[in-house]
């Protein structure tokens, strides 16, 4: 198991870096499998990180209107 630690470590940090929160990484890691860098999952994991992204893709477009519409105030 001491060799291992390591490797759970990487897939933690991985998981974090990746915007999961510490009960997603929970769940999810016994799943997950390989290095944090070439990270293999489960379909939960995927399916998760999938649902993730698109919500961070609608912030960010959020973001970008928010931006806009106040630098064009600033004018």
């Amino acid at each position: 198991m001491p060799r291992m630690l390591p490797l759970i470590v990487s897939q933690i940090q991985g998981l974090f870096a990746a915007g999961l929160d510490s009960d997603a990484i929970r769940q999810y890691l016994p799943c997950a499998r390989g290095s944090a860098s070439q990270l293999e999952m489960c379909a939960e994991l995927r399916s998760h990180l999938t649902g993730r992204a698109a919500e961070l893709e609608a912030q960010a477009e959020t973001l970008t209107r928010q931006r806009e519409k106040m630098l064009a105030h600033l004018a």
